[in-house]
């Protein structure tokens, strides 16, 4: 009995890991997908035009939309891949790893709209430049 016990509580951690694939970038539910988009993230050239600002929203939206879908998965809400729903034990684990993918995300976001802000600025101190010398220059040709 007790064996029995032991083989039916071995499978279904096992089952457990080969359902969420944790750590596996290729995977269609858990973590390794919000990793996928961040790697996406981290590849994506910061310029100040608009091509960078639609392909950053983009990669966002996918984020947040995974995030959604892992929370209601977590919850036990929705079924995972293989059409099973989170467990209670499960849901503890579910929801950590899902924190850990949600905080590596706002890192990297923040970072790269740090980055983007401060490529922003040194265009716009470019500009003023520009201006200035325009402007000073139309003064001595006026006088």
């Amino acid at each position: 009995m007790v064996r029995t016990i032991l083989i039916f509580l071995f499978s279904i951690n096992l089952a457990h890991a080969q359902f969420w694939n944790f750590g596996d970038k290729t995977s269609a539910a858990g973590p390794g997908r919000i990793k996928v988009e961040l790697d996406k993230l981290s590849d994506l050239k910061i310029e100040s035009n608009g091509d960078f600002e639609d392909k950053f929203n983009r990669i966002m939206k996918v984020v947040n939309d995974i995030l959604e879908e892992e929370k209601l998965i977590c919850s036990g809400e929705v079924a995972g891949v293989n059409g099973i729903l989170t467990s209670r034990d499960q849901k503890q684990v579910c929801f950590r790893e899902m924190k850990k993918g949600y905080s590596e995300y706002i890192e990297k976001s923040f970072e790269i709209k740090k980055k983007y802000l401060g490529v922003l600025h040194q265009k716009k101190l470019e500009d003023l430049d520009r201006i200035k010398k325009s402007q000073l220059e139309q003064l001595e040709r006026a006088f």
